[in-house]
């Protein structure tokens, strides 16, 4: 019967632990880097579909993308704030502020939606998105915190909508009428989007699975 130390148990779990806490550095990079690709678009001038905006107007161009950056930049720290290490700043403020850049994003999309672009059904979207924030932290376990458990189901969700969007993007690819189209769908959406959420739900799987650990010793 092989038998296994104290010591080698701790130095697997170290191991574990820090490549878990790498493949949120990934996740949160890998959001980054989304972001990075909207922002191009956004100094440009122009949509991703190339259709140039800011010509028309201007200041309604910058309101929306700002708000879709900062949607988008609070999404890439979920996973960075479920895994944050740096003593700078504590793990609770940074979710924390990852939260309330969240909200901030989503009651200005909201509010857009409604007041300026009238789409009332994409506003009722966000507005919903909001309300299930707040009452996910309410039926949360009493072992978690509520900012946590909010990130923590965030970062599934987002990882999973990512999954199942990247996934309609390959499936798309084989039926655009180019080459060169099916295999942007494929690579720019297919593989963005897809390789984006398996990260997210891979962080939100080690987190989970680390609390449940704990719980259970």
């Amino acid at each position: 019967m092989i038998k296994i130390t104290k010591h080698q148990a701790g130095a697997s779990s170290s191991r574990i632990a820090r490549w878990n806490v790498w493949i949120g550095y990934a996740a949160c990079a890998w959001g980054l880097w989304f972001v990075a690709i909207h922002l191009y678009f956004f100094m440009s001038g122009e949509s991703i579909n190339g259709e140039s905006q800011f010509v028309h107007e201007p200041w309604l161009y910058v309101l929306s993308w700002t708000l879709s950056l900062l949607l988008f930049t609070a999404a890439a720290l979920f996973p960075l704030a479920l895994i944050w290490r740096f003593r700078w700043m504590s793990q609770g403020y940074m979710q924390m502020v990852t939260l309330i850049l969240a909200y901030m994003g989503m009651i200005g999309f909201t509010i857009y939606e409604w007041v300026i672009a009238q789409e009332l059904g994409v506003a009722l979207f966000g507005a919903g998105i909001c309300i299930l924030g707040v009452v996910v932290a309410l039926v949360r376990p009493k072992t978690q915190r509520p900012v946590h458990w909010m990130l923590l189901i965030a970062t599934w969700a987002v990882g999973v909508g990512m999954m199942l969007y990247g996934a309609a993007y390959v499936y798309s690819s084989f039926f655009q009428p180019t080459f060169e189209k099916g295999l942007s769908y494929f690579l720019l959406g297919g593989m963005n989007f897809t390789i984006e959420g398996i990260l997210f739900v891979a962080t939100a799987w080690h987190v989970s699975r680390r609390q449940t650990g704990r719980f259970l010793r």
